[in-house]
């Protein structure tokens, strides 16, 4: 009988471990402030198009400038609060997460000081609860992973929408050809500052960010 019991108090005790890398895998997931890899080859293939049809613009030569999408980050106030969003969402995934570990180990540290005064009926059963209670903690984290990347997907969207549309209505009246963006070592390697109107740009959309939540606040 003890030797059943101390065998079950070892099983609990590596699901503990089990359920903790769990938790540590998933406080290792975050967000950067650097740009993504998607975007860089985005940006490539953007290039690659307008090199391949810059002679087909008759003899008007080409209008072309470039914004620094690191910097557009960085000064992007809508950027600040994006990322600010989702660390938050992060914080509230991990505490409920670390609610329900805390009431696990709780009950796992239960078993362990009561184990010996149960039946080996008991001592299964209880065993299979636990074991039980480990796979939901585990779906749980999943769930709160998928919820957090979709998150970071949805606020990804509304900060390319929010860029894209103010460079619409930025460029009526600029008529640019092309609107390069530039970010770390893609095409662009070199260029002309005469040419960077990343500053203009970010001036423009913190502008319109400022008077959209300042409308919202009044309403």
């Amino acid at each position: 009988m003890e030797k059943k019991n101390t065998q079950q108090i070892i099983n609990v005790v590596l699901i503990l471990a089990v359920v903790a890398l769990f938790i540590l895998h998933f406080t290792g997931n975050g967000t950067t402030n650097q740009t993504s890899e998607k975007e860089k080859t985005e940006i490539t293939a953007n290039t690659d198009t307008l090199l391949k049809n810059a002679g087909n613009n008759g003899d008007r030569p080409l209008k072309i400038v470039y914004i620094n999408i690191d910097s557009l980050h960085k000064n992007y106030l809508l950027y600040e609060d994006l990322i600010d969003q989702l660390r938050k969402k992060q914080e509230q995934y991990q505490r409920e997460l670390d609610s329900k570990m805390k009431a696990f180990e709780k009950e796992v540290i239960n078993f362990q000081e009561t184990a010996r005064f149960m039946s080996q009926t008991e001592g299964q059963l209880k065993q299979a609860e636990l074991q039980e209670k480990e796979q939901k903690l585990y779906e749980m984290k999943m769930n709160l992973e998928e919820k957090f990347a979709q998150e970071e997907v949805n606020l990804n969207n509304k900060l390319m929408s929010s860029i894209y549309n103010y460079l619409e209505e930025y460029n009526k009246e600029k008529q640019y050809d092309y609107i390069l963006g530039h970010a770390g070592l893609g095409n662009i390697l070199l260029a002309n500052k005469e040419f960077d109107i990343t500053k203009e740009i970010v001036d423009g959309l913190n502008a319109k960010y400022q008077a959209e939540k300042e409308s919202s606040q009044t309403k």
